[in-house]
């Protein structure tokens, strides 16, 4: 190596070695994430939605909504969707009620192994605002500072299918 070319070479490696540390900042932290509750939630379209529902002693209730019968609003004929979140395989299924009679379901905001539920906020920098990019119809597990993105279905940006969390599945 000659010391000619050492100023060259210490140009090209520190930005490759900050680059590579704040890269593994932000995806190290994401590896050591690992939720152990599955969770229950529903999603909607239509208002007023045809029921409501909601964790009453460890279980599932539906609450039927009273439809208007008079303008403005049209009449709602979807039942809202239950799903079933698993942390281990970041995957959601549809559930049916009944299946959820099965569950053991705890409403707290946070599960037993201290994780949250929280949505994304909108554009979090310059960038973001004036290109798109926002992180508002993302979801995230998070806990004590760290978070994980997760996939919540069904993943669209209209604001009738914001999904309502039910509560953590309890084995």
């Amino acid at each position: 190596m000659n010391r000619q070319n050492l100023p060259l070479i210490i140009a090209i490696v520190v930005p490759v070695v900050m680059i590579i540390a704040v890269a593994a900042s932000i995806i190290v932290p994401q590896w050591m994430v690992r939720p152990e509750y599955d969770f229950l939630y529903a999603t909607s379209y239509g208002y007023p939605p045809l029921a409501t529902y909601a964790v009453e002693n460890g279980k599932l209730v539906r609450h039927p909504v009273q439809q208007p019968e008079i303008p403005p609003y049209p009449r709602t004929t979807a039942e809202p969707e239950l799903w079933r979140y698993n942390a281990r395989d970041d995957a959601s299924r549809k559930i049916s009620f009944e299946e959820t009679q099965l569950l053991q379901l705890d409403p707290s905001t946070r599960s037993p192994d201290g994780f949250a539920l929280e949505r994304g906020s909108g554009a979090e920098n310059i960038f973001e605002a004036l290109f798109g990019g926002s992180r508002y119809n993302e979801w995230y597990l998070t806990k004590n500072g760290s978070a994980r993105r997760i996939s919540i279905s069904p993943s669209t940006p209209y604001y009738d299918y914001n999904p309502q969390f039910l509560g953590w599945i309890i084995p």
